[in-house]
């Protein structure tokens, strides 16, 4: 039998209990599910997000100043850590905050804006991240294997390019979110309260799963599987050299190796 208002009413009246009277003797659980965190778990969560937010805006803040101010450190590499540092620092302060008052009042409090603002910049935040990990692969692998075909405008020039490409890509992929997000208002008439909540709302359950499975592809499994090939080439290739170099060395005569090492020392 499925508990509704108007028979709610009838029963109470019919036992002369009052509405809480008569969850307790029913052990009657709320009609709307609300995940909790267990009290004695709320003041560590607390901690650990508050020391989260302060490392995070401290430290990718510090490392976006230091390197945008020292010209001398402007490299290939310095704008790829710029953009994780970005990325970071966006979770940090957007994310992090509204995460944490979710928790403490079981109910979303930040408004519809932030509904869909938070989880666009999580999945854009993790998109960019991991992209520009294989963007970073990539610069290495042209160093390594190619570095006199790779001038160091060239680089630069193409480290941006595939940077603005990073960010636009990462903002297409979490494009859903902001239109799946939405804040929903239950009102529970057991115990007569109304939970606010974020959810997403799709079409129907198949666009959902296209959505996970797009996703898992361009952000996880595209990008691992590229970074792994890169790198392996890299391994291959270093050690290459590696062993020339060492059989190069072993034909030297010994006095050959005794100036190369005492140059070294010196």
């Amino acid at each position: 039998m499925n508990l509704t208002s108007d028979l709610l009413d009838m029963m109470l009246k019919a036992s002369n209990v009052s509405r809480w009277q008569f969850i307790q003797q029913y052990s009657i659980l709320p009609l709307v599910a609300v995940p909790r965190l267990p009290a004695a778990l709320l003041p560590v969560f607390g901690v650990l997000y508050v020391l989260i937010f302060g490392l995070a805006v401290t430290g990718n803040g510090a490392v976006l100043v230091l390197l945008c101010r020292k010209k001398a450190l402007q490299s290939p590499s310095t704008f790829f850590i710029c953009s994780l540092a970005l990325s970071d620092l966006l979770i940090g302060i957007v994310c992090v905050p509204a995460s944490l008052l979710q928790h403490f009042f079981n109910n979303w409090l930040a408004g519809s804006f932030l509904c869909k603002l938070v989880p666009f910049l999580q999945v854009t935040a993790i998109a960019t991240s991991i992209l520009t990990m294989t963007c970073i692969a990539v610069e290495r692998f042209q160093g390594i294997l190619y570095p006199l075909h790779v001038r160091n405008n060239y680089i630069l020039h193409s480290s941006i390019i595939m940077l603005v490409a990073v960010w636009i890509v990462a903002l297409a992929i979490a494009a859903p979110m902001w239109f799946v997000q939405k804040v929903q208002v239950k009102y529970d008439f057991l115990f007569d309260v109304h939970h606010t909540s974020c959810l997403e709302v799709w079409p129907s359950q198949r666009w959902r799963q296209r959505y996970t499975v797009c996703l898992s592809m361009m952000v996880f499994l595209v990008p691992l599987v590229t970074m792994a090939i890169l790198y392996g080439k890299i391994m291959r290739e270093l050690w290459g050299k590696h062993r020339i170099h060492e059989a190069v060395f072993q034909t030297l005569p010994g006095s050959e190796i005794n100036k190369i090492t005492s140059t070294g020392q010196i």
